[in-house]
């Protein structure tokens, strides 16, 4: 069981998770995306929209793989539940600021598919070895390439984004990497053990221990643990 949670929108790339899901499980029986999205709200054109973008994709690649659409939204207490009844979480976005579905899941120990890019790289890690440090594997990274925004109705809607760049996953890497969580299910909950250990320092305690040092530091000249 695949998750994604997701506001339907041209910055979330839904379009490639869509294409490569079916691509990939074109054939597998045993496979489902649990879709939670909407395009900004709840109403029924928002669901319409995603029911249709969903359908395309599928025809297209005329897959029999299944797709469980959740619209509207959820209360907070059935989030949790929501990400631990997957296996893994999965993250298409062309660009991150902070990207909170990833750490609840993480939070959760359900590992995450996610591009390397962005807000991601200050949670996500590879297995590393060096003298002083060992860091193990706590996500499965999709490989990116930067391009310059150039979608001009996104650039309509928000010309904040005039003259940057943003970060391509790339389909190949994405099939591989969901292909690689469908037949290696034991080492998921390993790294979703390793995920979910590496993300506390970003819970809401934590946070707010820090906050409150830092403004003490600058309030009196001095930091206060808390």
């Amino acid at each position: 069981k695949f998750l994604t949670v997701m506001d339907v929108s041209y910055r979330k790339y839904p379009e490639l998770l869509l294409q490569a899901y079916f691509e990939e499980f074109r054939h597998d029986p045993d496979v489902l995306l649990i879709f939670k999205g909407y395009t900004g709200g709840a109403d029924e054109s928002s669901v319409t929209y995603v029911k249709d973008l969903i359908k395309q994709y599928k025809e297209k690649a005329q897959s029999k793989a299944e797709v469980l659409f959740l619209s509207g939204f959820l209360s907070d207490h059935l989030f949790a539940p929501l990400h631990r009844s997957a296996h893994v979480f999965v993250n298409t976005s062309r660009g991150e600021g902070w990207s909170l579905p990833v750490l609840q899941s993480m939070a959760c120990g359900v590992p995450c598919i996610m591009p390397k890019h962005s807000s991601h790289l200050d949670f996500g890690y590879d297995t590393i070895y060096t003298k002083t440090k060992f860091t193990k594997q706590n996500c499965l990274w999709v490989d990116v390439k930067e391009v310059e925004i150039t979608d001009r109705k996104f650039l309509t809607d928000d010309s904040r984004f005039i003259g940057h760049s943003w970060w391509e996953p790339q389909l190949d890497s994405l099939k591989k990497q969901m292909r690689w969580a469908y037949e290696h299910q034991s080492e998921l909950k390993t790294i979703g053990q390793q995920a979910h250990q590496d993300v506390q320092e970003f819970s809401w305690k934590h946070t707010a221990r820090k906050i409150v040092g830092q403004c003490a530091k600058f309030a009196h000249g001095h930091e206060v643990i808390v």
